[in-house]
C-alpha cells in the first residue's frame, strides 16, 4: 500500500512539472490568428505609394520601428524618381521615409538598389546596388543578375562598398548580414565571401549558393549541388572554417534558413506527383534533429520566400495555385510548425514579394501588388481574434436579425443567445427565426481558419414578441353619415410585451395588413379622424387592428355605420 502511494505521489508530481513547465514563457505555442492587416507605405498625405516595381526584399528591425524595402515610389521622398528602385527604411514610430542608398555626399544612386538586410538597432542597412555613383566605378553593366553589394551607416551618414574589387560583382539576392552588422555575406561569380568589419578581413568560402549569415554571426550556411542532380545544406564555422554538411543529397526544390540556423524549411515534389504542382513542406529542427511533415500534397508552387519567426514557431510560405487563371496568383500563410496551425494572410494575391516578422511574432511584414502599384503591408497576428464588435439588432421584434461588423481573419461566427450558441453564420448577419418569446441577451465570437474562437462581443438585449396586441370596442362618431363626413374612430388595445406602435382603419374591403389608413396610438387606444366619402348608400362596416412594436399586427375589430347620399 505504502508503494502504491509513493508511485501516486510521483505520478502526480511528475505531471503537475510537465503542466508548469508548458506554462512558462517560450513553452506555450498558441495558433496565431490574423487580427488586422493595413498599408504602412502611405505617402504624408495618406496617399498609396504608387511604386510599380516589386521589392527585392522586405526586412524589419525585431522592436517593429524600421521596415526597410526598395521602391521606385515618387510620393514617398521628395527627389526620388520613377526611373529605379531605391533602397528605403520606414521609421513606423515617427511616419517618415528614408532613402539609404546615397553617397557619402548624401545623392541618390543613379541606378537599381535593393534593400537586402537591417541590423536589429535600424542603424546599419545593407543593401545591393547596380549604380556608378556611389564612390566606385559600379558592376560589370554587361551581366544584369550582378550587382555591388553596400552597407550604410544612417547614424553618420556614410555608405561603404563591401565586396572586394577582385569580385567586382555580387548576385542581387544571395547576400545577408549579422544582427549587429558585423559580418556580412555575399555571393558573387568566384565564390562566397564572408567580411568581418571588426577585423576589415574578407574570406572566400567557396560554393555559396543562398549564402546566409546567422544571426548571432558565428555561421554561414549555403548550398552545394550533390550527387544526382541532389543539393546539400552546407555549415561554415566562421571562426574554425570547419564545414559540416546539415543536408546531404536532398531534391528539396525551394527552401529557407531560419535566422539562427535551427531550422530549415524545404520542399520535395510528393512521390505521386506527375505533373510539378503537388508538393509536401518539411522543416528540419536542427536543435531536436527531427524532421516535421508541415503540410501535404500542397497543390501549386511554394516558392523560395518563406521567413520564420525569431522563436521558430512559425514559417510563412507563398503557394502559386494552378487553379487560379494566372500562374502567378497564389496565397500566403503563416503556419505554426507545432501545432500544424495555419492562418492565411492573403487568400488570393497576384504577386508576392518576401516578408519578414517581429521578436515576438505578432507583427508580419511584406509586401503586395495591387492594381498595378506595390505596398508594404503590415498583419498583425495574435493567439485568437478579438472580439467582433458593432453586433446590432431592432429590439423589440417579432423576428431578431443580428448584423455586426466584419472582422479580418475570420472564417465564421458563432452567435449566442442567453449565453448558448445557437447558430453559426459565414457572413456577419444571422436571423433568430427560433428564438422564443421574451428578452434575451446575445453575442457573437469569431472562428479563424485554424478553428480557434475568440472572446465574445459585447452584449445586445433583444425583446422578442411574436403575440399580437388585444384590441375590442371598436367605436365611430357619429354613426350616421351624410355626404363628406368626419367621423372619429377609436378601439382599445393593449400589448404588455413590447407596447402598442399605432393603428390603421379601413372600410368594408381590407386592403391587406399595414396598407390600411395609419391612426396614433395613446393612452390605450388607437384613434383618430377619419374622412368618409363616395360611399354607395346604406350600411357599412369600418375596421381596426393594431400593431405592436415588434412588428404583429391584431386582429380586425369592427363597428356598423350608415351612410347617406341624396345625390
Amino acid at each position: 500500500m505504502k508503494k502504491q502511494i509513493k508511485r501516486l505521489r510521483t505520478i502526480l508530481f511528475t505531471t503537475a512539472f510537465i503542466l508548469l513547465l508548458s506554462l512558462l514563457p517560450g513553452n506555450v505555442v498558441h495558433a496565431r490568428a490574423l487580427i488586422d492587416k493595413t498599408v504602412i507605405s502611405s505617402s504624408a498625405s495618406g496617399d498609396p505609394s504608387d511604386s510599380t516595381a516589386r521589392p527585392t526584399f522586405v526586412v524589419m528591425t525585431p522592436d517593429n520601428r524600421y521596415v526597410g524595402f526598395d521602391s521606385n515610389a515618387t510620393n514617398l521622398v521628395a527627389d526620388t524618381s520613377s526611373s529605379y528602385t531605391e533602397a528605403y527604411i520606414k521609421d513606423t514610430q515617427a511616419n517618415t521615409y528614408e532613402v539609404v542608398s546615397r553617397a557619402d555626399n548624401n545623392d541618390l544612386a543613379n541606378a537599381t538598389s535593393a534593400t537586402v538586410a537591417i541590423s536589429n538597432d535600424g542603424r546599419y542597412v545593407l543593401f545591393t546596388s547596380k549604380a556608378t555613383n556611389l564612390g566606385n566605378a559600379g558592376p560589370d553593366q554587361s551581366d544584369t543578375a550582378y550587382a555591388q553589394l553596400y552597407l550604410r551607416d544612417r547614424q553618420a551618414g556614410t555608405t561603404e562598398l563591401i565586396n572586394l574589387p577582385a569580385n567586382n560583382n555580387v548576385f542581387a539576392t544571395f547576400n545577408s548580414m549579422s544582427s549587429d552588422a558585423s559580418v556580412i555575406g555575399y555571393a558573387g561569380a568566384t565564390g562566397g565571401f564572408i567580411y568581418n568589419r571588426n577585423t576589415g578581413t574578407t574570406t572566400n568560402i567557396g560554393g555559396s549558393r543562398d549564402l546566409h549569415i546567422s544571426s548571432d554571426g558565428t555561421n554561414a550556411t549555403y548550398i552545394t549541388q550533390g550527387a544526382n542532380s541532389t543539393q546539400n545544406l552546407v555549415k561554415y564555422d566562421i571562426a574554425s572554417g570547419q564545414t559540416t554538411t546539415l543536408v546531404a543529397d536532398s531534391k528539396f526544390r525551394t527552401y529557407r534558413i531560419s535566422p539562427d540556423h535551427s531550422h530549415f524549411a524545404y520542399t520535395l515534389s510528393n512521390p505521386g506527383d506527375t505533373n510539378g504542382t503537388d508538393m509536401d513542406f518539411y522543416v528540419i529542427d536542427f536543435t531536436t534533429n527531427t524532421t516535421i511533415d508541415l503540410v501535404s500534397h500542397i497543390q501549386g508552387y511554394v516558392n523560395h520566400w518563406m521567413t520564420f519567426s525569431a522563436d521558430n514557431v512559425y514559417v510563412t510560405y507563398f503557394v502559386n495555385t494552378p487553379q487560379n487563371s494566372l500562374p502567378s496568383r497564389g496565397q500566403f500563410w503563416a503556419i505554426n510548425t507545432t501545432t500544424k496551425d495555419k492562418v492565411l494572410v492573403e487568400p488570393d494575391l497576384l504577386k508576392y514579394a518576401p516578408a519578414q516578422f517581429n521578436s515576438d511574432g505578432s507583427k508580419l511584414t511584406y509586401a503586395l501588388d495591387g492594381n498595378g502599384t506595390w505596398q508594404i503591408y503590415q498583419a498583425t497576428l495574435g493567439s485568437q481574434l478579438p472580439a467582433p464588435t458593432g453586433l446590432s439588432a431592432v429590439s423589440p421584434t417579432n423576428n431578431p436579425q443580428l448584423s455586426w461588423n466584419a472582422l479580418i481573419g475570420a472564417d465564421h461566427y458563432l452567435i449566442y443567445r442567453d449565453g448558448v450558441q445557437v447558430g453559426s453564420s459565414a457572413t456577419t448577419s444571422y436571423n433568430d427565426s427560433t428564438a422564443p418569446q421574451g428578452v434575451h441577451n446575445y453575442t457573437v465570437a469569431a472562428v479563424d481558419g485554424s478553428q480557434v474562437t475568440s472572446v465574445q462581443s459585447a452584449s445586445i438585449t433583444v425583446t422578442v414578441d411574436r403575440t399580437a396586441p388585444a384590441i375590442s370596442g371598436a367605436t365611430i362618431n357619429p354613426t350616421a353619415l351624410v355626404f363628406t363626413h368626419n367621423a372619429t374612430v377609436s378601439a382599445t388595445t393593449s400589448d404588455t410585451l413590447s407596447g402598442v406602435a399605432r393603428g390603421e382603419y379601413y372600410i368594408d374591403t381590407d386592403p391587406g395588413v399595414g396598407n390600411g389608413i395609419s391612426i396614433s396610438y395613446a393612452n390605450g387606444k388607437i384613434s383618430g379622424s377619419a374622412v368618409i366619402s363616395g360611399l354607395n348608400n346604406g350600411s357599412h362596416r369600418l375596421y381596426l387592428r393594431s400593431l405592436d412594436k415588434a412588428g404583429n399586427w391584431s386582429t380586425a375589430v369592427s363597428v356598423q355605420f350608415t351612410y347617406i347620399n341624396f345625390n
